[in-house]
């Protein structure tokens, strides 16, 4: 069995996902195609990282780019790594002669499907599906190349260290050094602004191009010292960073420092990138990762994800997911999911999530083993515990009525009731049976439904009435509610299956009747009239028409343990589990049940699908809502 009576067993999904129906899952779907979701957070995209051990040469990747073949390539200490989203190959000197050294420092994918890769000592190399070599003998004043820009024109400009700045146009090369006005040897990075101005970036500060001439950025503010970066956002503003922990925007002819802003008190922004959804995106030494919109900062400081890394390099590809490299940890990948998370990262008081209800005005009611949250449709969260007037914080089941009432069950606590703002707490004292409450439900005639380990409470007219054992129940100890469309309500329970009571009548159905397992996790009443039981270790169960239909992992259900079931508007079930979630289509069950099939077939999401954890536990209702 799942859980003893004698602890808390009900821990539930260890972090709350949206289950809204196809179509809300295929316009989120459609959303990812096309980048990353503004109104999530970044805890709430799905990050995924690549090291070594899954076939990267080395753990640093320098620089990336993609060319129009769709391959993402990488730039790393040990060769050129082309990756198509399963599988890494390495390209190097042992494989390819244009290669006379295998460090590999920046990449730059050019407008007719070129990639250029700049080495450290190793000059310059084309890739246009054959490696060419360009180095000094073919005019490069520098083989170490530090930076690489084509520009709207497809100059290539390629900044080196020793060698100047040159331009790469036709098949020539045109050099700008310490004659042409570039202060130092360095040139760390080159773009060019909205107005198609050049700049530069030094070791002694930033340079502009006038005139075949470079002379120093002179506006106010404007940063000097090891520039780390410059990038020319989408929405035309100029970014500089510097290896002094400065971050700066050009506004107004004014630079100013927003350093301060991100907390950059040490370190420095390495890469800036704005994604198609118009957000801009900082990586930075140590680990920091962050996203600006509408002007705000919000940090991605995951010390499991990225640790405390120096993160080197920003891409986003055609299908919208940011790739980021790192210099200790190899490559990531932020992307959206079908799920949205919900945990601490969005201000729940735990991640260990109980239940959740959806209120008739939008607010989302969350349940945890820290207290209870109200997230209001403004994104606003109002935090219930104990010290402010629920009964226990091991908050396992809300529901709410039409009146706008809420009501919150807990273990050991009892129930609270929320009206106008206010929280009424009622325990055995008040009539209920047991203070450990594990479900509730409201059924079509406003009755509140009770259910504890000892016992079914119903509340109605401000009085308590209890239906037990000792009335015909199988079991006192109860998990979960239905109503079916005969108006019979439908009780489960943790040891004894699950009883039908109407008219004041209880009628247990068990593994007597045909019942896979007696460990009733969940219940749901679809419009047909059917009654769809979720049990522990025996599947999914129907009953319809005085007849019992079950499937389990023999015939293709995802697992045996069925801890929540909804269904959405394509007359699909949607369960929880161990593993993940899953789905399955009704009209199969239909033909498993009718004997025209042997098997059914299981959709599975998880991890990777955005879940923060796929494990879901149940036992309390509702531990999901439509």
């Amino acid at each position: 069995m799942p859980f003893p009576r004698s602890i808390p067993w009900f821990f539930s999904l260890a972090v709350l996902a949206t289950l809204s129906g196809m179509a809300a899952v295929t316009a989120r779907a459609q959303h990812d195609a096309l980048g990353l979701d503004p109104d999530r957070s970044i805890a709430q995209y799905v990050f995924e990282s690549w090291q070594e051990d899954d076939g990267l040469p080395q753990s640093s990747v320098t620089a990336l780019a993609q060319t129009p073949d769709g391959f993402l390539w990488l730039a790393t200490d040990e060769g050129l790594v082309r990756f198509d989203g399963v599988a890494f190959h390495t390209f190097d000197k042992r494989t390819e002669e244009a290669f006379r050294i295998n460090d590999v420092v920046v990449l730059a994918a050019g407008a007719n499907g070129v990639l250029w890769i700049g080495t450290r000592g190793g000059g310059l190399v084309r890739y246009d599906g054959a490696f060419t070599r360009l180095d000094e003998t073919h005019g490069l004043t520098s083989n170490y190349i530090t930076a690489l820009y084509e520009d709207a024109g497809g100059v290539l400009w390629i900044g080196t260290y020793g060698g100047g700045l040159m331009a790469y146009e036709a098949g020539q090369f045109k050099t700008y050094a310490a004659t042409e006005g570039l202060p130092g040897e360095f040139i760390s990075a080159i773009t060019r602004d909205a107005r198609g101005e050049l700049f530069v970036g030094t070791e002694a500060g930033i340079v502009r191009l006038a005139s075949d001439r470079f002379v120093p950025d002179d506006r106010p503010g404007a940063p000097t010292g090891l520039i780390s970066t410059l990038y020319s956002a989408a929405n035309g503003r100029l970014w500089a960073a510097t290896r002094e922990a400065g971050l700066f925007k050009l506004e107004e002819q004014r630079w100013i420092d927003e350093s301060s802003a991100i907390g950059l008190s040490e370190g420095y922004v390495s890469a800036l990138l704005t994604d198609t959804d118009g957000s801009l995106w900082f990586a930075a030494t140590g680990g920091r990762l962050y996203r600006m919109r509408d002007n705000v900062f919000e940090p991605f400081t995951s010390e499991e994800a990225i640790g405390t890394n120096d993160l080197t390099s920003l891409f986003q590809d055609r299908e919208g997911s940011l790739w980021i490299g790192s210099r200790y940890r190899g490559l990531h990948r932020l992307r959206g999911g079908k799920f949205t998370p919900f945990g601490r990262p969005e201000g729940l008081p735990s991640d260990h999530a109980h239940t959740i209800y959806e209120a008739p005005d939008g607010a989302l009611w969350f349940g945890t083993d820290a207290g209870a949250a109200r997230r209001l449709p403004d994104g606003r969260i109002e935090a219930f515990s104990t010290n402010n007037g629920l009964g226990g914080d091991e908050v396992l089941s809300i529901i709410g009525n039409a009146d706008g009432e809420v009501w919150m069950g807990s273990y050991g606590g009892g129930l609270a009731r929320w009206r106008d703002g206010r929280l009424t707490r009622f325990t055995t004292e008040q009539g209920l049976p047991s203070d450990n409450v594990f479900a509730l439900f409201v059924d079509r005639a406003g009755v509140l439904w009770v259910g504890t380990d000892a016992g079914v409470s119903r509340f109605s007219d401000g009085v308590f009435s209890s239906l037990s054992s000792a009335d015909g129940l199988s079991s006192d100890f109860i998990t979960a509610f239905a109503q079916t469309a005969d108006g019979s309500v439908w009780i489960g329970t943790y040891d004894a299956g699950a009883n039908r009571y109407a008219d004041g009548i209880v009628t247990p159905l068990s593994t007597a009747d045909g019942l896979t397992n007696d460990a009733v996790l969940s219940l749901y009443a679809d419009a047909a009239g059917a009654l769809w039981i979720g049990t522990y270790g025996g599947g999914l169960n129907r009953w319809r028409d005085g007849a019992l239909h079950a499937a389990t992992q023999r015939q293709g259900l995802f697992n045996d343990n069925v801890y929540v079931i909804l269904e959405d508007d394509e007359e699909r079930l949607w369960m929880t589990c161990n593993k993940g979630v899953f789905r399955i289509n009704k009209a199969d069950f239909d033909r498993l049940a009718s004997g025209d099939t042997t098997a059914i077939g299981s959709v599975v999401f998880d991890r990777s699908d955005g879940l923060r954890n796929a494990e879901g536990l149940g036992g309390q209702q509702p531990a999901g809502w439509r």
